[in-house]
């Protein structure tokens, strides 16, 4: 008897542990990320999906052009447009910085890059749900801010988000987005770079690099004495790029 008690026991601590397993998996269900011909109703998944590509290849214009998706003042540089961070025409005299707010320019640059895309991918969202039987109601206003951050890019979305089927309706209304990246170390170490050119017409890249050993900087001089300074992470092997121009002798 005392062996058939342990077994209805162990019987039933195995059903408790299974079933304990089962309802693990159902409450982690929304967490399951947008997978590619799936319905999904959470608009965060979706527009997270829908925009990641667009958005990955702005922060890697963005790091590779000096912080700027296009350009006004900048040096050709490897088939690629450089923007002078800190730029002087004439000889001799030291450069000017040229954007002292240089990382809510890269954030306002990145916020306007992607905003048409966040707009057609909204419309895709609600394509994609009509057609499989749901209703979709948009709020008139979009609102989007992009944001830098230690190891990190911000893309924040707020809109009335209203989703319906069979009568029951599930409201949304602000996402965040983010993307794995250095561009927020890298254009500090830009406007270090550019607050010391134009301060003593140098920047002592090799001392810094010794201080922070988890970052790369390299020099190249042009003909016209523009220095183009690549700054990389190693750790995600990132590089951004920035031109300089000042000092320069006759």
């Amino acid at each position: 008897m005392n062996k058939k008690a342990q077994v209805t026991i162990f019987v039933i601590a195995a059903i408790v542990i299974i079933a304990l397993v089962a309802l693990v998996f159902l409450l982690r269900t929304e967490k399951i990320p947008f997978i590619p011909g799936k319905t999904e109703t959470n608009p965060r998944a979706f527009m997270g999906s829908c925009i990641e590509e667009q958005m990955r290849e702005n922060i890697n214009k963005v790091l590779s052009q000096g912080g700027f998706i296009e350009p006004q003042n900048y040096k050709m540089f490897s088939d690629t447009k450089v923007a002078y961070l800190c730029y002087h025409r004439g000889s001799f005299e030291p450069c000017i910085n040229q954007h002292p707010m240089f990382l809510t320019e890269i954030s306002s640059g990145l916020k306007n890059s992607i905003s048409l895309v966040i707009e057609e991918c909204f419309d895709e969202f609600k394509s994609s749900l009509e057609k499989q039987g749901y209703e979709v109601e948009f709020g008139e206003s979009i609102e989007s801010e992009v944001s830098l951050s230690t190891g990190s890019v911000y893309l924040d979305i707020i809109r009335d988000i209203t989703v319906t089927k069979s009568g029951e309706s599930t409201n949304y209304k602000d996402m965040r987005l983010t993307y794995l990246s250095s561009l927020y170390e890298l254009a500090g170490i830009a406007n270090q770079i550019a607050n010391g050119e134009a301060k003593y017409c140098h920047f002592e890249f090799m001392g810094y690099t010794n201080l922070y050993p988890e970052y790369l900087i390299l020099v190249k001089t042009m003909s016209d004495s523009t220095k183009v300074y690549s700054i990389i992470s190693k750790k995600t092997e990132e590089q951004m790029n920035i031109a300089i121009r000042g000092c320069a002798p006759l």
